[in-house]
């Protein structure tokens, strides 16, 4: 992100940082999230404070400007009965080979009765697995 900020203050010929120049290079890409904004001008502005050690002409962004947070979604709490339909449901998938319906069912299980997260449950080698003590190591 530096560099690119750097770089954009070239392409403007910019002698210096400024205020107005950090805000219009933060919103980009302008399809962005604005707590991704928020995040790109948190970083010019710690750069910022740093260069104007040396270069006193150099305007900190200030605090407050594009301050949105990311706000997550509130997770979804499947009722045990809508587990059962979804894992009967993977059991029915159709297969060349017939481990599709086995995966997603076994999958959607693990992810129910363990609270993994999707990518933990798919990194998990047979290793992690223990039938005859029944345990699972994460």
């Amino acid at each position: 992100l530096l560099r690119n900020f750097v770089a954009f203050l070239d392409a403007n010929e910019a002698p210096y940082i400024t205020q107005a120049l950090a805000v219009r290079w933060a919103e980009q890409p302008t399809d962005a999230q604005p707590a991704t904004w928020a995040g790109r001008l948190g970083m010019v502005r710690g750069f910022a404070r740093w260069r104007r050690v040396s270069d006193p002409r150099t305007e900190v962004p200030a605090d407050g400007l594009l301050s949105e947070r990311y706000h997550r979604h509130s997770p979804y709490l499947y009722s045990d009965e809508e587990i059962e339909r979804l894992l009967g449901a993977a059991a029915e998938l159709p297969s060349a080979n017939g481990l599709r319906a086995c995966s997603y069912a076994t999958l959607f299980g693990l992810l129910a009765v363990t609270g993994l997260r999707v990518s933990e449950a798919l990194m998990l080698d047979r290793a992690d697995v223990d039938l005859a003590q029944g345990l699972l190591t994460i």
